[in-house]
């Protein structure tokens, strides 16, 4: 492959996981739970039912964050999250 086609190619897969990361916080009601507030990653945990390593949770958490979907505040697991705003216009153009 050129150096053009190995761009693409890295560009979509970006993309497959950006979308696999919000599909995911929406299948769990995630992005419900975070409309309004901050919330623990343990509380998120425990309201959503999820039983994985909390360091999982953080290790998807932050990659919304970074991604700018969540707004969080602190780190690791003293961290706490909610919808960013680029979230929120995002969405409504999904669903709209």
């Amino acid at each position: 492959m050129n150096t053009i086609t190995e761009f693409k190619v890295e560009n979509y897969r970006s993309v497959i996981i950006e979308f696999q990361l919000i599909n995911s916080g929406i299948e769990l009601g995630l992005f419900d739970m975070l409309e309004k507030e901050y919330h623990d990653v343990k509380t998120i945990a425990e309201k959503l039912g999820l039983k994985c390593q909390t360091r999982n949770l953080i290790d998807f958490l932050d990659r919304l964050f970074v991604s700018g979907h969540l707004c969080r505040e602190g780190l690791l697991e003293t961290a706490k999250y909610k919808n960013s705003h680029q979230l929120f216009v995002r969405s409504n153009l999904i669903t709209n």
